[in-house]
């Protein structure tokens, strides 16, 4: 096994902004998934999308239960799919997100992926 660069990404905050569209899906999905009001802070940067549902779920007043961590991160995914217009109008890449991309992407031993 050759050696390499693996490069994983946090997208919110580190390539791109999203403008608040992340949270109106968060809250979206913990109306839908627990029938209460949203009452997050969405100041969750440098945390997985599966350590965001917990911390959520405990804001909460909810056990982050594996199933129910699971079923809140697929209706997460459901309300960020349907806010793709919304993110290309009003989210944009940060400064030097497309030439850090492109720099590591050159590389013949780089892999890149998103967390």
């Amino acid at each position: 096994m050759g050696g390499g660069l693996l490069v994983l990404w946090d997208i919110d905050q580190t390539l791109i902004v999203t403008s608040g569209v992340a949270t109106e899906a968060y809250a979206e999905a913990v109306v839908a998934t627990l029938g209460r009001p949203w009452r997050g802070d969405m100041s969750y940067n440098g945390l997985t999308e599966r350590a965001m549902a917990a911390r959520i779920l405990r804001q909460h007043g909810v056990e982050p239960e594996p199933e129910l961590v699971a079923r809140l991160l697929v209706t997460v995914e459901q309300a960020l799919l349907d806010r793709t217009e919304a993110t290309r109008s009003r989210g944009r890449a940060l400064a030097g997100a497309h030439a850090a991309l492109a720099a590591i992407g050159a590389g013949d031993d780089a892999r890149q992926s998103v967390l």
